[in-house]
């Protein structure tokens, strides 16, 4: 009997031991550093950045919250990460240095990561893979929101989690055609029919219902807000809305790569600090010029409630080519689309703004009017108002270097002033340091930032039409304005033929275009002889002449300029 006691004591004890070892290490490894209680506009991001530095270093918080959950009915269990509640108690362990579970991975959280679609296999062998991975997106957003790029469509939904299970329900879409072959209706159909998802080799496999295939998705290109630039399209107008930009404006937002974010807030430049940590963002205080802006009506209003809608900035959020910035309580601040690559190569455009060296923005003279060529060749090109302009361009980025510049020669009296702006425009334009196109305006700034040059997209311009020509190279390197009481016609046919009066005779012959070349004449003449005014039968042979030069044309603000191939202007007229 006492050897049964015995052993039954020992058992006793020996269980003692392991309850209490086991309540040791429970209370070690889950012991709370601090409780928290969720408020509006927390997540668990938030707790990780304050307690560890790292919005993504979540894991050990919803581990920890989940065992005191087990223990204790005043913690809720987290079943997913994206989704707390306000009032729930959060329990954010010590950060363990060293600890694999103070680093989570990321390969195995929904949340975080942009996903790209590689394909999916259905239980009949039938295979589905995209062309491009990258136009198949799908990112699991805070409050249970997913994006999904859906080839050219963007489409917005929600997803549930409960333990593996997943839900994916689509909501609203854009409406762009996309081409023909595109997969997008198909990707959306197959993320409706999810039920369950796993992970496996850092890749997202999300199972259909009933077995019936799966889909597999590898993390995108890992990217950050740094050194990205932004259009921006609605943003928060401090009324509890959202709204489009005014017609008319523009707003840019780039995000530097030196903690610097700067742009246009469609009137006024602005910039200042920002610092990102995960998917937390912070815009410090922001400095601008000091323009007053007229048109369209509300600009300034709406400057000023986009600058505090940056400002207002906790967290952010990218999807495809989409960016989201939201408040501490998620309401959406700024939204912007991500500034395709540009270049300016191959570009002309009809210049509107000139700086004149003393510290100021002109509009062009009226009756002036100046172009700008980059070609593909790295050359820049143009007229300056009266001279042709050549030299050479590099560009990289947005960063563009031109260099020295030479012109013709020639003196130009009309309209007054002209000489003096083109000296401005030719210097403004061999300061250059960086340039912004936005839509079809063109913006080139000094190292400084200020303004230089300002231009538009030349529109698409034909040369078929009657003119009336201003002025003609004399055969004495000058061009010269025509006669008093004379008047010189010059009509382009549809048919390739040209004609007009030259100021005494009516002439005509053929003419050939190929781009941007042109090639006139042979060009016959009536024989009349005009006496009056002095020296209009002159101005007809130096027109006539001029004509039979041209080598190339281009129309700008409704001017027609007709060089040789050296590039000396022969004959001005405008419609």
């Amino acid at each position: 009997m006492k050897k049964f006691v015995s052993i039954a004591m020992v058992a006793a004890l020996l269980l003692m031991t392991l309850l209490n070892s086991t309540r040791a290490f429970a209370q070690t490894a889950l012991a709370c550093a601090s409780v928290e209680t969720v408020a509006a506009g927390d997540s668990l991001s938030k707790f990780a950045a304050k307690a560890y530095g790292d919005a993504k270093a979540y894991a050990p918080i919803v581990t920890a919250t989940n065992a005191q959950a087990d223990t204790d009915a005043s913690f809720h269990k987290i079943d997913n990460p994206d989704l707390i509640e306000v009032g729930w108690k959060i329990c954010v362990p010590a950060k363990a240095e060293g600890s694999a579970s103070a680093k989570p991975d990321a390969a195995q959280t929904l949340h975080g990561t942009v996903w790209k679609w590689t394909g999916s296999l259905f239980s009949d062998g039938k295979q589905v893979t995209p062309d491009d991975p990258n136009n198949y997106l799908l990112s699991f957003l805070a409050a249970g929101r997913v994006s999904i790029k859906a080839d050219c469509n963007q489409v917005n939904g929600a997803y549930t989690v409960n333990g593996n299970q997943l839900t994916i329900t689509p909501g609203p879409s854009t409406l762009v055609a996309c081409p023909e072959g595109s997969l997008g209706d198909e990707y959306v159909r197959q993320l409706s029919n999810v039920s369950s998802y796993f992970f496996k080799d850092g890749k997202l496999i999300l199972e259909f219902k009933f077995d019936s295939g799966s889909m597999t998705f590898a993390p995108s290109a890992p990217g950050g807000i740094a050194d990205t630039k932004w259009d921006v399209v609605s943003y928060n107008n401090g009324k509890q809305a959202v709204v489009s930009l005014i017609g008319g404006t523009s707003i840019t937002l780039n995000f530097g790569t030196d903690g610097r974010v700067n742009g246009n807030a469609s009137c006024n430049n602005y910039m200042g600090p920002f610092d990102t940590s995960g998917d937390i963002l912070h815009v410090g205080g922001l400095a601008t010029t000091f323009m007053l802006c007229h048109k369209p009506d509300g600009v300034m209003a709406q400057e000023m409630q986009y600058l505090t809608a940056l400002q207002s900035a906790q967290t952010y959020e990218i999807a495809g080519d989409m960016l989201t910035i939201r408040d501490n309580s998620g309401a959406m601040q700024v939204v912007a689309k991500r500034v395709a690559p540009v270049t300016l190569a191959g570009t002309k455009w009809d210049v509107t703004g000139v700086n004149n060296g003393k510290q100021a923005l002109v509009s062009l003279l009226n009756g002036s009017a100046i172009t700008l060529n980059f070609g593909a060749d790295n050359r820049v090109s143009g007229n300056a108002g009266c001279n042709g302009y050549g030299g050479s361009f590099t560009s990289s980025g947005d960063t563009l270097k031109v260099g020295q510049l030479i012109s013709t020669l020639m003196a130009c009296s009309e309209p007054e002033g002209v000489m003096a702006q083109e000296q401005q425009y030719l210097a403004a334009l061999q300061n250059s340091a960086t340039f912004e196109i936005v839509g079809d305006r063109l913006t080139i700034r000094d190292a400084s930032g200020a303004m230089q040059v300002t231009a538009t997209k030349q529109a698409p311009a034909t040369v078929a039409g009657k003119w009336n020509v201003v002025s003609v190279n004399n055969g004495k390197q000058a061009v010269v304005t025509l006669i008093a009481d004379t008047k010189i016609t010059l009509n382009f046919g549809a048919e390739g033929t040209v004609n007009g009066n030259s100021g005494c005779n009516t002439y005509s012959g053929g003419y050939k275009l190929d781009g941007a070349k042109i090639h006139v004449g042979p060009l016959a003449t009536t024989r009349m002889f005009c006496e009056t005014p002095t020296g209009v039968m002159d101005q007809e042979a130096q027109f006539l002449a001029a004509l039979e030069h041209a080598a190339t044309y281009e129309i700008s603000g409704g001017m027609l300029t007709i060089r040789d191939a050296a590039g000396a202007m022969q004959v001005v007229a405008t419609k």
